[in-house]
C-alpha cells in the first residue's frame, strides 16, 4: 500500500472527536521470536515498528511502549509473533491481543521481496484497525434542529450534528439549545459498532404559564370590582332627595373609589392579556426559526 495512503489512513481519526475515560493506555511491543538462519535484518524489527507507532494516530489515545520498558503499567494490549518460513517462505506471523479480554488477531505477512517499510506498514495498519474494532465504537448524533450543545459524561464535547470515537462503555448524553427543552439519555458504546441517536427536540420558548396565570387572576379581579361598583353605583343611585349632603357624600365616595379600582383592573387585564398574546405570538415565531417550519 502507497504510503500516502496510509498517513492519510493514519490521519483519519483526526475528523472525528475523540473521548476517552483513560488516555494513557498503552500497546507493549515485544521481540519477535526469529526461526529462521539469516535472522540478523529483523532482530530490531520490534524497535522500528515502535518508533513507526510513535508517529501513528492511534485509536482511543493509546501510545506503544516496548516489553523492555517495565515503567508503563497501564497496558491494554500487545504485540508479538515470530519470522518463519512457511511453505518455502519467508513470513511475519504477526499477533496481536488484547490483555483483558480473549480479543486477538493473527496476521502472516510475506517478507520476501517486501520493503520493510511496507511490512511496517502493514503492521501498523493492522494495530490501529484491531484497536478500533476491539476498544473503540462510534456515536453518532443527529438533532432536529441542528447546533445543539452536546455534553457527554458532564463535559461538552461539541454540536450535533456530531460522530464520536468512543472507548467501550457507558456514557450519559445530554443536548441542551436555547428555548428547547433538554435531553437526556444513557447510551452503551460497544467495540467496533456504530451507534446512532437521532433526536427531535422538543421547543420550550419563553415563558408563557405565568403571564397567563396573572392575567385571568386580574380578569377574576375584574368582574369582582365590576359586581362591586355596580352595587355602589345602585345603592347610590336609590337614594331619596333630600337628603343630608353627609348621606350623599357617605355613598359617592365609596362609588367613586370602586369606580377608580375597576378602571385599574382593567387596563391591567388588558396589559397582561395584551403580554400573554404577544408571548405566544413571539413563541410561534421563535418555534418557526428554530424549526425551520410551520407545525
Amino acid at each position: 500500500m502507497p504510503k500516502i495512503l496510509l498517513a492519510l489512513l493514519s490521519l483519519f481519526p483526526i475528523f472525528s472527536q475523540a473521548v476517552y475515560a483513560n488516555p494513557d493506555s498503552f500497546i507493549q511491543i515485544k521481540p519477535f521470536s526469529i526461526d529462521i538462519a539469516d535472522s540478523l535484518p529483523y532482530t530490531s524489527l520490534h524497535t522500528r515498528l515502535y518508533k513507526r507507532l510513535q508517529y501513528e494516530i492511534l485509536p482511543r489515545g493509546i501510545k506503544p511502549t516496548l516489553a523492555s520498558d517495565t515503567t508503563q503499567e497501564n497496558v491494554v494490549a500487545k504485540t508479538y509473533g515470530s519470522i518463519e518460513m512457511q511453505g518455502g517462505i519467508r513470513v511475519v506471523r504477526f499477533c496481536i491481543k488484547l490483555l483483558d479480554s480473549h480479543g486477538e488477531e493473527i496476521k502472516i505477512i510475506p517478507i520476501i521481496d517486501q520493503p520493510e517499510d511496507d511490512i511496517l506498514d502493514l503492521m501498523s495498519l493492522k494495530i490501529r484497525n484491531f484497536l478500533d474494532q476491539n476498544l473503540s465504537g462510534k456515536l453518532r448524533i443527529s438533532t432536529i434542529p441542528i447546533d445543539c450543545e452536546l455534553l457527554l459524561n458532564g463535559v461538552k464535547v461539541g454540536a450535533t450534528p456530531a460522530e464520536l470515537l468512543l472507548e467501550k462503555g457507558l456514557y450519559n448524553v445530554k443536548l441542551t439549545h436555547d428555548h428547547l427543552f433538554p435531553y437526556t439519555d444513557t447510551v452503551q458504546i460497544h467495540p467496533g459498532k456504530e451507534t446512532e441517536l437521532q433526536i427531535t427536540m422538543k421547543f420550550e420558548g419563553n415563558r408563557v404559564k405565568p403571564l397567563l396565570i396573572s392575567s385571568s387572576v386580574i380578569s377574576i379581579l375584574t368582574i369582582i370590582s365590576m359586581v362591586i361598583d355596580i352595587n355602589l353605583h345602585n345603592k347610590y343611585e336609590s337614594l331619596p332627595k333630600g337628603l343630608a349632603p353627609e348621606v350623599y357624600s357617605a355613598h359617592f365616595y365609596p362609588w367613586r373609589t370602586s369606580r377608580y379600582i375597576l378602571i385599574g383592573s382593567i387596563n391591567l387585564s388588558a396589559i397582561g392579556w395584551g403580554a400573554t398574546f404577544i408571548q405566544i405570538f413571539r413563541n410561534r415565531s421563535l418555534e418557526n426559526k428554530i424549526f425551520g417550519k410551520i407545525n
